[in-house]
């Protein structure tokens, strides 16, 4: 779908006809190229007035996770986009099934057919087909579903997280709701059987409760404790108690059920973790942006514990004297790590760790004339190893060591919303990302806005390795024409790459442009993407 383009809904008549055809040829639905227009007659929809998105939204599930099915309610994460982008939807008109079943078929039939693939029972029994086609792309309003068609699920999910979080009065967000819940589906599915949590205050309170106190039940041990406050409603009228009282009441709830070790499936999340907050620092756009909200605390943002700088050696002069100027800013501790100069180490044909490969996705062609690029692991040995090195140190872990389970990591990650296919889970067991500009819906252009108004003197550098393969033609032609010296830096990488002072191990020749051409021959005029949404870590160019 386009932007401001309107939603729609079937017509009663599509809607039975396309329920009629699940039965006899469920095998469709398994088709992501699926035609159903073609098997409808005219004027099969009509728009939901009123209802429309606002700016495109494109919901996948990444190859990742399609490998590691058990994974795939964290698609759900896109949940939060979805729900910004759709204006004009209300509960009531989200309570037509004639809406989502026009989505489901119409918009996202792909994402579900991902989201939610046959079960094995499914792909052998027509019958089994026919349910879950009928289960996910169809939806009938009074069941108290909407968590099985896809659209549905995904807007539910969000407004539920939205409605929470503004009761919770800055408690926990609504980006930070959608994230916990598409963790923890079960629970999400337990908030909507209990239809004595949907009053706001309540169901702010259950909320805080799964992400804090009950944050390491198990599925038995959460819906143990929904029955226990749906037994209490029973007694007390949950909406109208103080909310100092509510909250006492599900505290001890949870206590009393988690005290059975049977229904705490994660010790370290019930038996009070200790937490330490590292905001990531790459001394770009964003997460400068990040740093200075926090010392302001702007928009609900707290002050991290300490900041960590993850230094390659390679960047640009500009970003070292932000960094400078950034340190005299914050009233927190900024910490400087290092596993050595990338470029060096890259010149010296080693690794930070002494190894003799080329750690850089460098664009090559092979010996038979084909491409290839090579895997990137300089994010990995320059950035996240020092930085996780420092926080065991201050952790008190030595080498080797696992952490203890009431130790919790928050990473903050400066990463903004039109970029949010960078999101990813904590590394270690110990640690888990936060993405507080995703959460706040902050893109990159309103981060330089914020910037600019508050600091008018000052502009943000762009942080990234002088040669990053990753750079888009824009880069190189502007380092080219403007910062010669950085250019020429560049270069003498590139050559070097092929004349066997660098990249010596690679069998074919490696090259820092995408067109496998040497540097200073390349065609920097016709746009190129940048291809830092492949950095899976999310740690470089913020």
């Amino acid at each position: 779908m386009t932007a401001a383009e309107p939603f729609r809904r079937l017509t009663r008549a599509a809607y039975n006809a396309l329920f009629g055809l699940s039965k006899t040829n469920p095998e469709l639905w398994t088709d992501p190229e699926a035609d159903f227009e073609a098997h409808l007659g005219a004027a099969f929809c009509d728009p939901v007035p009123g209802v429309h998105l606002a700016r495109p939204v494109r919901l996948r599930v990444d190859e990742e996770l399609k490998q590691k099915k058990r994974t795939l309610p964290r698609a759900d994460q896109q949940a939060w986009g979805f729900y910004q982008s759709l204006e004009g939807m209300t509960p009531a008109s989200a309570d037509d099934p004639l809406v989502w079943a026009w989505a489901s078929h119409f918009w996202c039939h792909r994402f579900t057919l991902e989201r939610f693939p046959p079960t094995p029972r499914a792909e052998k029994s027509r019958e089994a087909l026919a349910k879950w086609v009928q289960s996910h792309w169809f939806y009938e309003s009074g069941t108290r579903p909407l968590y099985m068609n896809i659209p549905a699920r995904l807007w539910w999910l969000a407004h539920l997280s939205d409605r929470a979080a503004r009761a919770s009065r800055g408690v926990f967000s609504g980006g930070e709701a959608v994230r916990h819940f598409s963790e923890h589906p079960q629970r999400f599915h337990t908030i909507i059987y209990y239809p004595v949590l949907w009053e706001r205050r309540v169901l702010a309170e259950f909320v805080r409760l799964s992400m804090k106190e009950a944050a390491g039940a198990n599925k038995q041990g959460f819906e143990t404790i929904a029955k226990h406050i749906n037994l209490g409603a029973g007694t007390r009228l949950l909406g109208v108690m103080p909310q100092p009282e509510l909250r006492r009441m599900f505290q001890q709830t949870a206590r009393r059920v988690l005290s059975d070790p049977a229904n705490a499936g994660n010790r370290r999340a019930v038996h009070n973790p200790k937490k330490l907050r590292v905001l990531s620092l790459g001394a770009g756009v964003q997460s400068s942006v990040l740093a200075l909200m926090c010392e302001r605390e702007d928009y609900k943002l707290e002050k991290p514990d300490f900041a960590v700088f993850a230094d390659t050696g390679w960047e640009p002069p500009e970003v070292y004297d932000h960094l400078e100027w950034l340190q005299s800013q914050l009233s927190y501790e900024v910490v400087r790590v290092s596993a050595g100069n990338l470029r060096d180490d890259l010149l010296s044909d080693r690794s930070a760790d002494g190894y003799t490969f080329l750690g850089i996705p460098c664009y090559v062609v092979n010996p038979d004339g084909s491409s290839s690029v090579m895997k990137r692991q300089c994010t990995h040995h320059y950035k996240l190893r020092p930085i996780y090195r420092e926080i065991r140190r201050r952790l008190g872990l030595e080498p080797g060591r696992r952490a203890p389970k009431n130790i919790e990591v928050e990473m903050w990650l400066g990463i903004s919303s039109d970029e949010a296919e960078r999101m990813k889970p904590g590394l270690h067991e110990y640690t888990v990302n936060k993405y507080p500009l995703v959460d706040r819906g902050f893109t990159r252009s309103q981060l330089k806005g914020w910037f600019t108004f508050n600091y008018p003197d000052r502009t943000l550098p762009r942080s990234a390795c002088i040669g990053c393969p990753y750079h888009s033609n824009a880069v190189w032609a502007d380092m080219k024409e403007n910062r010669p010296e950085l250019f020429a830096n560049a270069v003498a990488v590139d050559r070097a790459l092929r004349n066997g002072q660098a990249g010596s191990r690679v069998l074919g020749e490696p090259y820092l442009h995408n067109s496998r051409t040497p540097l200073e021959q390349a065609d920097l005029s016709t746009p190129a993407p940048a291809g830092f949404s492949s950095e899976c870590e999310g740690m470089c160019a913020i």
